[in-house]
């Protein structure tokens, strides 16, 4: 992204008081080592998938982020 980073970008909506600040944030990277994901994380992503992608695994993740998105939970 031309401005800012997708760690930064959740940083910033995270911290806004928009209607988006609780909005699920997914991940998807091609750093796949443990301190990666967990940067991913402590930005206030809810997720973190690696490249390549499965299909299956992104669908999977979806339906998880949307089953707790009434409770504002993060998953990992």
């Amino acid at each position: 992204m031309p401005v800012l980073n997708g760690l930064q970008a959740t940083q910033k909506i995270r911290q806004s008081e928009s209607a988006y600040q609780n909005i699920p944030i997914i991940a998807l990277t091609g750093h796949s080592t443990e301190e990666g994901r967990k940067m991913c994380l402590e930005s206030g992503m809810n997720h973190t998938l690696f490249k390549p992608i499965k299909i299956s695994v992104l669908e999977s993740t979806h339906a998880q982020i949307l089953s707790h998105e009434n409770d504002n939970s993060i998953i990992h």
